[in-house]
């Protein structure tokens, strides 16, 4: 027998004595759990291929197999573990020490064999990392309302042109829709006059900030009024859902028509 002969039938001994692996069969309905998998990586060569097949059986390839957890299917994992390089067929593996494998392949092409890029990066958790990514700028390029808001008003001219607002409007009663709306140009009017912003843009800013403003004040409201209609007491919900429908009603039509609904709910249990 030819030294590589030798050096091949010891391998195979060797691994043949330590058995086989097979991955993980796949449940069935929603999937989830572990797997073994294996990446091919070269042919050997060709005459080292034919003697371990002599030996094995098997027409082994030179791979990189190791053990993914996933969710949904195999190829959405999440975690990677146990890799190394083997020699396999199939299902079939056989695990050489890297002191075998040297001597099969040379330490240059030993030293050469990659650790492939799926192994290191697992889909799943770099697709979740990228969708959170994604969402995040999405918030901060397109904010809610509430996030806009609380941003100009970190912003001294917004607080001043609020408070401007606030002191336009009439002290001894709810301001009007008409009132509130001229008010609303006063202060944008020391915005675009002291502080150059366009006009359009001006009132924009502010119309969000007051609405943010209009609509906190409601909470209170809401959850009072909620919290009697749980408890049977119609009358005391009837007049919070109307004192929160009176103030919304200027700032925004969806929420209002949303509170003259639970008006209607109300008004159907007390009749």
């Amino acid at each position: 027998m030819t030294r590589l002969a030798c050096l091949l039938a010891a391998i195979v001994g060797c691994l043949i004595g330590s058995g086989t692996a097979s991955a993980q069969p796949q449940q069935e309905g929603p999937s989830f759990g572990w797997e073994e998998t294996i990446v091919p990586l070269a042919e050997l060569d060709p005459a080292q291929r034919e003697t371990l097949k002599a030996e094995t059986g098997f027409d082994l390839s030179l791979g990189f197999a190791y053990r993914r957890a996933y969710l949904f299917s195999p190829g959405f994992s999440f975690w990677h573990w146990k890799g190394r390089y083997v020699l396999y067929f199939g299902g079939n593996l056989f695990e050489p020490t890297n002191e075998q494998l040297t001597a099969l392949l040379g330490r240059d092409r030993f030293a050469s064999l990659p650790v492939p890029t799926a192994y290191r990066l697992p889909p799943g958790l770099v697709s979740t990392i990228l969708i959170g990514a994604a969402i995040a700028l999405l918030v901060y390029l397109f904010p809610l309302d509430s996030v806009k808001s609380q941003r100009l008003l970190n912003d001294p001219k917004h607080v001043r042109a609020v408070e401007i607002y606030h002191a336009s409007l009439p002290t001894d009663a709810e301001p009007t829709k008409e009132e509130i709306e001229a008010a609303i140009v006063t202060a944008a009017e020391y915005l675009t006059q002291s502080h150059a912003l366009e006009k359009g843009k001006a009132e924009k800013q502010l119309r969000l900030v007051l609405g943010e403003i209009n609509r906190a004040r409601t909470q209170d409201l809401r959850q009072l009024a909620a919290a009697h209609e749980q408890c049977g007491n119609w009358e005391e919900a009837l007049d919070l859902y109307e004192q929160a429908a009176e103030l919304r009603e200027p700032w925004d039509e969806k929420d209002h028509a949303f509170l003259l609904k639970c008006v209607a709910r109300i008004e159907r249990k007390i009749t």
